[in-house]
């Protein structure tokens, strides 16, 4: 799921990424959708994304380093996939590293399979990226990501339009009907 934010300074186009345990289709995806529709997400140097989600890649550049147990080659290769996209785009991790994401329902050990990316000149306007566990719904694994963002937002004016509760409503329906009975 994608949402494209237009303000002032530019576009902001959010990914949220669900990344299959076992195969990268989505990210493939996302790499076909950047490379055809780029002038659409990424127009100029003022364009930027944002990809948060889960996406079960497990790798000493965001996971605990004493988490060995979760570095087989396997996984190494499969998270590769993962760091030559966000590298491709320039993307930065806003998500600090070692933060856990996940705490398995059955081994109750945390882990990282949720993260956040975005552009590089996104990074210095997040204000806030981190785990807020006082928000977990019940009955799930996943820790929620709060990620605050200082964008600039366009302000419109509007005109004020009436406050129909505030109206004295017998005094509008004798005024009403005096003009239409004058109209008659």
């Amino acid at each position: 799921m994608a949402i494209q934010l237009r303000t002032p300074n530019g576009k902001l186009t959010i990914f949220n990424i669900y990344n299959n345990c076992t195969h990268s289709r989505t990210l493939t995806k996302i790499r076909h959708l950047l490379r055809t529709e780029r002038a659409q997400i990424i127009a100029d140097d003022r364009d930027k994304m944002l990809w948060c989600g889960d996406f079960n890649r497990h790798h000493p550049l965001w996971d605990n380093d004493e988490d060995n147990r979760l570095f087989t080659p396997q996984v190494m290769r499969e998270a590769e996939v993962l760091i030559a996209m966000v590298a491709d785009e320039g993307m930065d991790m806003a998500l600090p590293k070692g933060i856990p994401t996940l705490k398995h329902m059955v081994t109750n050990l945390y882990s990282r399979t949720d993260n956040v990316w975005c552009s590089e000149t996104l990074l210095n306007r997040v204000l806030r990226c981190d785990v807020d566990g006082y928000l977990q719904p019940p009955c799930t694994d996943h820790l929620p990501i709060v990620t605050t963002i200082d964008i600039l937002q366009e302000r419109l004016n509007s005109t004020p339009s009436p406050n129909f509760r505030m109206a004295d409503w017998d005094s509008f329906w004798e005024r009403l009907q005096e003009n239409l009975m004058l109209r008659l």
